[in-house]
């Protein structure tokens, strides 16, 4: 909070001097946006936990996640699952699967993320060489997700962790149905971005695959800053650093 507050003080005369012209309707859609993409995380979480063999109605897993995720932003990225794994319990959830279907959510959302990061690429005006290699990412990552690697992976993890739960024996086409969901989720994240912006300067529709894909990729690599807050304040650096190439700084 500091340095975001250190941060506008040196900004405030740039931004006093903008032309602020807010647009009601584009911050009504951009929160339209943002509600069905926390809905949609809680529905994927709520079928992986279902998958993983724990039966716990949809109405009473989307409302423990929801209420969880207020404790995301306490520093450590992990009171959200703890208290996500009380929650559940209270309802009849069965706290290990809570935990091992909450830390697989994890690495499916990172790379549902990536994913729709990397099928945007072509949109951002990068190099072609650049783009060949980011590309190529997308179709090695999905292989990785197979059973015989990913899947060893968990096997691994839950001998050396001891949470059994977490060997989750599932099948190819579960993996991508739930990584394809997650991506689902950042492509209504992107769109809220989006909008956000369409309510402050003029947008071009062209641009939003640059909009998605940044918004996805600024996700990502905030979580993956595990010295900050659910990567509170890196999200936004890396979409003022790339978005100031494209719109006013301000």
């Amino acid at each position: 909070a500091g340095f975001w507050v250190l941060f506008l003080s040196r900004q405030l005369r740039a931004l006093a001097q903008y032309t602020w012209q807010i647009q009601p309707a584009g911050l009504a859609a951009a929160l339209l946006f943002a509600a069905v993409y926390y809905i949609s995380l809680a529905l994927c979480w709520s079928w992986l936990l279902r998958r993983m063999g724990d039966k716990l109605p949809y109405r009473q897993a989307v409302g423990a996640w929801q209420v969880s995720m207020l404790a995301r932003y306490v520093p450590g990225n992990v009171w959200h699952i703890l208290s996500r794994m009380a929650l559940a319990e209270r309802v009849g959830a069965r706290p290990a699967l809570v935990l091992a279907s909450a830390t697989l959510e994890q690495m499916l959302n990172v790379i549902g993320a990536l994913a729709l990061a990397g099928l945007t690429f072509p949109f951002w005006g990068l190099p072609v060489t650049a783009q060949f290699w980011l590309i190529a990412l997308v179709p090695i990552g999905l292989i990785a997700l197979h059973p015989r690697l990913f899947g060893a992976g968990l096997d691994w993890a839950a001998r050396r962790l001891k949470r059994p739960h977490l060997a989750w024996h599932y099948r190819f086409r579960d993996i991508l149905l739930a990584v394809a969901g997650y991506g689902l989720a950042m492509l209504w994240m992107g769109i809220a971005l989006y909008a956000t912006l369409s309510s402050l300067v003029t947008v071009s529709l062209a641009q939003l695959p640059l909009y998605v894909g940044l918004g996805a990729l600024a996700w990502a690599v905030g979580y993956l800053s595990f010295l900050t807050p659910s990567g509170l304040g890196v999200r936004e650096g890396l979409i003022v650093l790339v978005l100031g190439q494209v719109m006013p700084l301000p």
